[in-house]
């Protein structure tokens, strides 16, 4: 998954494995989602409720947490290079 914005967008790339168990292997499909920064907090919050609500009934969604500091590495490292997406 990629991730990235400039001044007049935020843009997500993100790519479906055919084997999970070799990531990146034999992309099926991928699909990159373009919207104004607006766009993205909304659906930020609605992703965020959404989830908040299933696991108030379901419990936990399992996540592996290094997962989850490597894409918040990742983000930051973009920010910090300060490449934006659009010119």
């Amino acid at each position: 998954m990629g991730i990235g914005w400039g001044e007049n967008e935020a843009r997500l790339n993100v790519a479906f494995d055919e084997d999970l168990a070799k990531p990146g292997s034999n992309v099926r499909e991928e699909l990159i989602v373009v919207m104004p920064h607006r766009a993205a907090k909304i659906l930020a919050h609605t992703l965020s409720t959404i989830i908040a609500n299933y696991e108030a009934n379901n419990g936990p969604i399992p996540f592996p947490q290094e997962k989850l500091q490597e894409i918040d590495s990742s983000i930051k490292e973009q920010a910090s290079r300060g490449k934006p997406v659009d010119k």
